[in-house]
């Protein structure tokens, strides 16, 4: 039916994130937890970015339907929310920290986190039309900022996420992408007879072997 769907879910060596923190404020945080939160009144932010140019390659024959990000915390007793923001500019694995990190524009999605290991799917609009924007480049990949919803303070109020650092694959930060293949129209000939235009979402192969390549002889 022409639907396809790309999961990303790097590991550490493919996965870009980290995260940063006003209490160490030159020091970068590259290891298998993301953090958001407070310790004790000073803030936690984490950045997590795809690598999409699989996707961006077949973006002139791709429609992106939808998508959703997933993140795992490690559980815990912090009852909060996490948001999702766009960092303005690009960003370093190993070299972001919080006197260098991003500014960052509007929430583009929250989620409320319970104290047990769950799982945050972000899925809304704005979201969805982001990524649409990554893979066509109408927007620039910066990926995401994640912050803590809220303003409670202490070691208690610092949530950990997994990162791509996870040794456990299955709880490592995932982007899925839905899309569908758009329709073609291509001129082509055999032996060089022109066999006319045709208009299909799939793989055509010819099963015979002269030149009569007509639809009914294409699987």
């Amino acid at each position: 039916n022409g639907l396809y769907r790309t999961i990303f879910q790097p590991n550490e060596t493919y996965g870009k994130d980290a995260y940063v923190w006003a209490g160490a404020s030159t020091t970068n945080y590259d290891d298998s937890y993301l953090k958001i939160g407070f310790e004790p009144t000073l803030e936690y932010f984490s950045f997590l970015e795809f690598n999409l140019t699989s996707l961006v390659q077949l973006s002139p024959l791709i429609t992106v339907l939808d998508s959703s990000l997933t993140l795992v915390t490690d559980g815990g007793d912090l009852t909060t929310s996490a948001g999702i923001y766009i960092p303005d500019y690009g960003w370093e694995e190993t070299g972001v920290t919080y006197n260098n990190m991003p500014s960052y524009g509007s929430e583009i999605g929250l989620q409320a986190i319970s104290g047990s290991e769950q799982s945050l799917v972000y899925n809304l609009a704005n979201f969805v039309n982001r990524v649409k924007g990554w893979i066509n480049g109408s927007y620039s990949n910066n990926g995401v900022v994640i912050i803590r919803e809220g303003t409670q303070f202490g070691d208690s109020h610092v949530k950990n996420l997994y990162s791509s650092g996870e040794s456990v694959s299955s709880k490592r930060p995932k982007l899925i992408v839905d899309y569908q293949i758009k329709s073609a129209r291509v001129n082509f000939s055999v032996n060089g007879f022109s066999q006319g235009v045709y208009a299909w979402n799939c793989r055509a192969y010819d099963i015979y072997g002269d030149s009569n390549f007509a639809i009914s002889n294409r699987t």
